[in-house]
């Protein structure tokens, strides 16, 4: 059976064309079953079905392939006819000079074989015996080499003569039996020569068009590329193909084409450099920017000369630094798990081992050495509290052997077991308080005192925030009133026992339907099927745990899984499973996680089942509880003299004594987490079954696995998935389940975040929530810096979130009603899969044609049915979310990225979703609308339409009052009046403030209205604002309005304009492209390309961008569109270039430095933002650096204005707008007026540079190219004339 499974043989029944058509296959062409074709879990019945079809198709394997050749080379010979000649000339240049190599390896192996046999006849008979053994294994890996060589040459001399389709599959199968892992390990292990020796059985083992994907680029001529791209000019060639030719012509030119502009550079060789005798580079070569990139590769290919040993050195080092800290991370892991199950000889073992000897392929890496005394200190702990010294004393003579930093901490756990021992000599408590006195603190501040009632300074250490810290700090609480501080502290009761629990059951809003017997029936065997899955995990658990105690370890590998395995109960790992195991049943129609993420998954819910057990045992909780109900207090207080970092700083000096409030356990590292995750999964795949009986009438059970694993290929990686099995689909499609699970962390809080105060505390109450979200363990800059230069971060977080916010009742219905009524695609609210029309089926007398058709159209159908499933599946979350918190006040916890740009801990339900989640959300604290409040609304209202993007606010406001009915016809009869608000860009938030200002209009009196309705201050292209201000570009600042003008400026439509005319001037001199083009010259079809142009994108992301866009337009002749997305991205780079030309010169130069870093100094880009925020760019040893994000102050507002930022949309009370247009405008002067770029020279040369007492011994060349990156590194562009404080004036900077 496991035979027939193999890919090898079982996918035979996929038919080459549909290969063709996609590269992920999943599902069988002929039976359509509803499983993949790698599977690994399978169970009798699915068996006997897979065996008959896979031997059917072995059967007939062959006539198949015949078959469907023939159909192909039918449909398809007009079009690939040309195609094939010229990739068949592209291989018989490349083979031919592969078969003489083949032949020679061959001859290689041949004489190998014969001087092993020449020399076993001259061995004596003794000496025979001793050699046998050698002499058999060079026998066989001779003969093995020769082998393959025949078979590479077999394949080489048929593709050589390849001429048409059918030739194909017979190349295809003969390298079929190489795994596919073994031959991914051998591309990555081969030296660059080999790797072009292996290339012949990369090319041939792809189908046709693949084989443009894999070609090798460096033999192909330019007369072939030129051939290649004629055929794109031929109106005939489809689609598919069209696509294929252009990433293979993105491979071999595409991608220097699209980053020519962007920096990317051709390294000379070392005998192309220049002559020594001449300078590497001259002042004036800086003013030339052609040259400059010639200067620059000259330079690199200098350090690639000299191999610039003390820069790889350093990347070495840092890169052992890199591996050293993640062994240290599993080893904290594992040295806690030792300590919490009480098998504290364990953790001692490797401590006094200290190496790390996994084993790989038969070799052992390099030892590591634990030298991270923190782990010591907490073994050394535990001892502490069992009162043994004398292993104590083990642990601090191999530190001192070891030469290790013992620190405080250290001595702190001798005294605490000295302290436990009722009976201890004044002499050895004496010299332990001498040896802190003389080694831990004398010897580093001579001066030391203990004062734990003081706090750390609390002020900013930032120039753009120093006169805060002088500022009087009594301000009004935006936050007061909303609730009372008892009804605050019950609630805080409630958010600490739901963080406990660790899930969250919401019910659907899936309209409610009628119990029958039938749907009795199936919950009934559900729950019954359950609670035995409950009993044969654990003794599953059970049984594999023990087994894996009793085998022997190795005493060269690292810390074995069983300390894991003994923390918990059984019964506790068992809840984890089964919360795993519905979990994936929630995902199943929709989506297959991936393996490695289920994995990953199962080891973080151990880990946090762990932290809140040890926290409950340390007391911390009423700790928490204690603190928080104090924080309370000062939260709810009518005014506020602090910060809540401030106020939380100074409760947490107050609440000092006793365990510390930060978490007591490091994050176990993703290793760990995967390695027990992998446990548990496969605890769940052997013994989690289901009857495959159960919906027939035999009684008699029959027990199959529920979950299987498939492999899936993702960006040509394959991955493995996994699946439940039909019958459990089935089951739970029967019952009709209407309660959603979701981790506690996932969901909005019912009482304020804790603030930050550092970079581990702050969030949730007891969840662990990190500061960045997404980084990996290398890019931890924030926390080796001071706290302090990370107060302008905390506060902002600590500001967006302290909001607390209500649902939107009214809207919330409408969007039930809509979504239960089959959604609106034009609406963005998703439909049901049972809208899509069912799948073709095969007819008997079908022609070849016909039945290839049908294929088509059922992949089609089959993928669109999947997106459709996740969207709906991500709108019933949202919605039902959003349902819980119906009558509820909730925040959001927030925390940032690399960059600092900030998030919502929430993924699901929060303001930074679309437009749907938007209109749903409201301000929990609500204010009058005040004089010009209800003007503000209606002229938001206008902005969310797009109606009037460039005309001025007046006329906006007038275009509202015009249209009054239709506001308020929209606001009383959304679903069955006009509809006006349909038309809008974000309808759903128009249709939420039609319904405002229609609450407003019909109070009494509208300034007294009382407004919970955020209102939205919007950038202008807000990236290229901060490029314009920071090269004080005049052009620039004028299309981006930070220039004041009576009307708003805008950029997307003014490069539409230029590449509009552009277009009409290359249409007048005859291309038939540019006249293709006319009328789709639109704002949305190139608006991302103009918005992400400051984030770096390259000319072949631009190009899929626009692509995108065109293929959105139903008028658009589609058969255009490859050449077309070609054509607007040149013209939209041009033009932009000649409107943004000091932002073009600070590109370059940022672009300039960023390759210099990466490729001389072998280090990722990173930076410090004008705030304090440290930043490393996640690239290492790259051609292309991305450029580092504009540097980006967290606004400061008035004091007591409710404020949310949206990244670049500000939002607050309608009337408010006025106070944070004010503050905006000055923050974004006061930022610009500061030397950024100079601050970020002298940074990159400090970091980056070459002093000159590093050139004295470098020859003259070395010397010219250390100059050449310290002066690029200086080399600050030329600025406009642009006068910053302009922006003060500009209405339409935000609006």
């Amino acid at each position: 059976m496991s035979q027939l499974l193999r890919p090898a043989s079982f996918c035979q029944r996929l038919t080459v064309i549909a290969n063709i058509q996609t590269s992920n296959i999943l599902r069988c062409r002929s039976c359509e079953a509803n499983w993949g074709c790698h599977i690994s879990g399978y169970g009798k019945s699915f068996s006997v079905k897979v065996t008959t079809l896979a031997q059917k198709y072995r059967d007939n394997s062959q006539a198949k392939k015949v078959k469907t050749n023939s159909m192909i080379e039918h449909n398809k010979q007009e079009h690939f006819k040309d195609l094939l000649a010229i990739i068949q000339k592209a291989k018989t240049q490349f083979y031919a000079t592969k078969l003489g190599q083949v032949e020679q390896t061959k001859q290689t192996t041949e004489n190998q074989l014969k001087q092993i046999d020449d020399s076993n006849e001259n061995t004596t008979e003794e000496g025979r015996t001793k050699k046998q053994r050698k002499t058999a294994k060079k026998k066989s890996s001779a003969k093995r080499s020769s082998q393959e060589a025949d078979t590479q040459k077999l394949a080489l001399g048929e593709t050589t003569s390849l001429g048409s389709l059918e030739s194909l599959p017979q190349v295809k199968t003969v390298f079929s039996s190489k795994k596919k892992s073994k031959e991914l390990h051998k591309r990555k292990s081969m030296s660059k020569q080999k790797k072009k020796a292996a290339l012949a059985k990369l090319l041939v083992k792809h189908p046709f068009l693949e084989d443009l994907q894999n070609a090798n680029c460096e033999e192909v001529s330019p007369h072939i590329i030129s051939e290649l791209e004629s055929i794109l000019q031929n109106d005939t060639v489809s689609p598919e193909i069209s696509e294929m030719i252009h990433e293979y012509l993105d491979k071999i030119q595409g991608k220097k084409a699209a980053e020519t502009d962007d920096g990317d550079l051709d390294v000379p060789s070392a005998t192309s450099l220049p002559d020594s005798s001449q300078p590497l580079w001259r002042e004036s070569d800086l003013g030339d920017p052609e040259h400059l990139k010639e200067v620059m590769s000259n330079v690199i290919g200098v350090f690639l000369k000299d191999v610039n040993q003390q820069a790889k050195q350093k990347a070495i080092q840092m890169d052992a630094q890199r591996q050293l800290d993640m062994y240290h991370r599993e080893v904290t892991a594992y040295v806690d798990a030792c300590v919490y199950t009480g098998n504290l000889r364990k953790a001692h073992h490797i401590l006094i081992k200290q190496t790390q000897t996994k084993k790989k392929r038969g070799r052992r890496k390099k030892e590591q050495n634990i030298t991270d005394v923190n782990i010591y200190n907490r073994l050394m702990h535990a001892y502490a509290k069992q009162v043994k010294l004398q292993p104590i004393r083990q642990l601090f003579q191999h530190m001192e052997e070891r030469n290790l930093d013992i620190n405080l901490q250290s001595y702190a756990a001798v005294l605490e077991c000295l302290g436990r021992i009722k009976s201890v000599t004044s002499d050895i408590t004496e010299k332990v308080l001498q040896d802190i006195e003389k080694k831990a603190i004398k010897s580093v501040k001579p001066s030391f005192e203990v004062d734990l009632g003081k706090c750390e300074d609390l002020n900013y250490n930032c120039n753009l925030l120093n006169d805060i810290n002088s500022e009087n700090k009594s301000f009004p609480n935006p936050y007061y009133g909303i609730l009372s501080t008892e009804e605050l502290k019950e609630r805080t009761k409630t958010q600490l026992n739901f963080e406990l629990s660790g899930n969250v059951m919401v019910e659907s809003i899936e309209p409610s339907i009628t119990v029958t017997s039938h749907v009795k029936k199936a919950r009934k065997l559900l729950d019954m099927t359950r609670e035995k899955w409950r009993t044969v995990l654990r003794q599953g658990f059970q049984q594999s745990a023990e087994q894996l105690e009793q085998k022997k370890q190795d005493d060269g590998h690292l810390p074995d899984l069983v300390p894991f395995l003994r923390i918990f109960p059984v019964r506790i790992y068992v809840d984890i499973m089964m919360q795993e195991i519905t979990m994936i049943c929630q995902e199943m129609q929709s989506y297959s996680p991936p393996l490695v993420l289920i994995h990953k998954r199962l080891g973080q819910n151990v880990f946090n089942k762990l932290l809140l057990i040890v926290k409950q045992k340390q007391n911390h909780v009423q700790k928490v509880a204690n603190l928080y109900d104090e924080y309370i207090e000062h939260y709810n207080n009518d005014t506020q003299n602090s910060s809540l970092r401030e106020i939380m700083q100074q409760l947490q000096v107050k609440y000092a004594d006793g365990s510390s409030l930060n978490s007591p356990l490091n994050q176990w590292p993703i290793s760990t987490c995967k390695v027990i995750g992998r446990f548990l999964m496969s605890v769940i795949m052997n013994e989690v079954k289901v009857n495959a009986n159960m919906f027939t009438s035999n009684e008699q059970s029959s027990e199959i696995p529920a979950f299987y694993s498939i492999t899936r290929s993702r960006n040509n990686i394959p991955q493995e998935e996994v699946m439940p099995h039909p019958l459990l689909v089935r089951l739970h499609k029967m019952a009709e389940l209407r309660e959603l699970q979701f981790d506690v962390s996932d969901m909005p809080s019912i009482v304020p975040p804790m603030p930050w105060t550092s970079v581990h505390f702050g969030g949730n109450l007891l969840c662990t929530t990190k500061l960045v979200k997404n980084a990996p363990p290398q890019f931890d800059l924030h926390e080796k810096v001071p706290s302090q230069q990370l107060y302008p971060i905390f506060d902002a977080l600590n500001t967006v979130g302290s909001v607390p916010w209500i649902i939107n009742q009214p809207m919330l219905d409408v969007l039930i009603e809509v979504f239960n009524k089959g959604g609106d695609p034009q609406l963005d609210i998703p439909q049901p899969v049972s809208k899509l029309k069912a799948l073709p089926i095969f007819k008997s007398d079908m022609t070849p044609e016909e039945r290839t058709a049908v294929i088509l159209e059922r992949l089609k159908l089959k993928k669109k049915r999947k997106e459709m499933y996740s969207l709906w599946c991500t709108e019933l979350y949202r919605l039902s979310i959003a349902n819980k918190y119906r009558d509820e006040v909730f925040w959001f916890p927030h925390n940032v990225d690399f960059r600092s740009r900030f998030y919502a801990v929430p993924p699901h339900f929060n303001h930074l979703g679309s437009d749907v989640a938007r209109s749903l959300l409201m301000f929990a604290k609500g204010k009058e609308l005040g004089p010009h409040g209800l003007d503000w609304l209606k002229i938001h209202l206008i902005n969310l339409t797009g109606f009037k993007k460039r005309s001025p606010n007046r006329e906006r406001l007038q275009f509202a009052n015009e249209n009054i009915d239709k506001i308020l016809d929209s606001a009383d009869r959304p679903l069955t009046g006009e509809k006006w608000w349909k038309k809008s860009d974000e309808p759903w938030q128009t249709l939420a403030c039609c319904k405002e200002i229609a609450n407003a209009i019909k109070s009494p009196d509208p300034t007294k209205y009382t407004s919970h309705y955020p209102v939205h201050q919007d950038g202008s292209c807000n990236g290229l604002q901060h490029y314009a201000a920071l090269g004080r570009d005049l052009a620039g600042a004028q299309s981006v309005n930070l220039y004041p003008f009576d009307r708003p400026k805008d950029v997307y439509s003014d490069v539409v304009e230029l590449v509009e005319a552009e277009r009409k001037t290359d249409a007048n001199t005859g291309k038939a492209l540019a006249n293709v083009l006319d009328g789709f010259v639109r704002r949305k079809v190139i608006k991302q390309t103009i918005m992400t142009t400051v984030y770096g994108v390259t000319k072949y992301g631009a190009r899929q961008q626009i692509r995108r866009q065109l293929e959105d337009l139903t008028d658009f002749p589609q058969e255009h569109v490859w050449a077309s997305m070609a054509y607007l991205t040149d013209k939209t780079f041009y033009c932009l270039q000649q409107m943004f030309t000091s932002t073009k010169h600070i590109q370059d130069w940022l672009v300039a430095c960023a390759e210099l870093t990466s490729r001389v100094c072998y280090e990722p880009v990173k930076w410090v933002t004008p705030v304090g925020w440290p930043v490393l760019q996640p690239y290492y040893k790259v051609t292309y650096m991305s450029k580092p994000d504009q540097p980006e102050r967290k606004i400061a507002v008035d004091k007591g204005v409710t404020f949310v930022a949206v990244h670049d949309c500000f939002w607050t009370h309608a009337c408010d707008i006025d106070l944070m247009n004010k503050a905006c405008r000055q923050e974004f002067v006061a930022l610009h007026k500061e030397p950024i770029l100079e601050n970020l020279a002298d940074f990159l040369l400090e970091q980056y540079g070459f002093p000159e007492s590093e050139m004295i011994e470098d020859d003259q060349m070395m010397k010219d190219a250390k100059q050449f990156v310290n002066r690029i590194l200086s080399n600050l562009p030329e600025r406009g004339v642009f006068d910053i404080d302009k922006v003060s004036e500009s209405t339409y900077f935000f609006s």
